[in-house]
């Protein structure tokens, strides 16, 4: 059952996606943790889902928001996973964290693999915070994104990996798409010095 805080959240995200978001519920096998979604199809353009969590503030003060083509029906499971690792394992969300093979699990063939956090919002789906009895709630969003935009990334570009996707578009979020083409490759197997 959800509690009164998840209520106002799910009412939050409805108001500010202006749609009727359809609320799922997903629980790990073995575990008590629920988790729910709030998924809004054709938003913020058609082929596209918006999701975002639930209660995962319940174990800090952040929800986790997303965008993905509609043909992608795993990326559900793999928020899933993210916000199953966060609030049974009693962590906290954090904003820059990386959530590695996340993806690749549903989709190996995919170069965009892994989840990158952000907290910076992506075409349409920003989600302003909201205050609740006691605690102020915000919303990060993850980024689909390949390795070599990861180390990229992890070498201190955060200001270029936050602009090209913008110059890409929605393309960015398709798991299906290669390196965005401004990030240089790297070789995996090169000598490190």
């Amino acid at each position: 059952m959800p509690t009164e805080a998840q209520k106002a959240i799910a009412r939050h995200v409805a108001g500010v996606w202006k749609g009727r978001p359809k609320i799922i519920e997903m629980r790990a096998e073995g575990t008590k943790h629920v988790q729910a979604f709030a998924q809004l199809v054709d938003f913020p353009v058609e082929g596209l889902v918006a999701y975002s969590t639930i209660g995962l503030s319940d174990s800090g003060t952040l929800e986790l928001a997303t965008l993905s083509p509609t043909k992608y029906k795993s990326v559900s499971k793999s928020l899933f996973d993210v916000a199953s690792y966060v609030a049974a394992g009693g962590r906290t969300l954090r904003s820059e964290e990386v959530f590695e093979k996340v993806l690749g699990r549903y989709y190996p063939r995919s170069d965009a693999a892994h989840w990158l956090v952000r907290s910076k919002a992506r075409e349409g789906i920003q989600i302003p915070a909201v205050e609740l009895p006691g605690r102020r709630v915000s919303w990060v969003y993850a980024w689909p994104v390949t390795s070599d935009e990861l180390i990229w990334h992890r070498e201190g570009h955060e200001r270029q990996l936050d602009a090209l996707p913008d110059s890409a578009g929605l393309h960015s979020f398709d798991l299906g798409r290669r390196t965005l083409e401004q990030v240089p490759n790297f070789d995996a197997w090169a000598k490190q010095e």
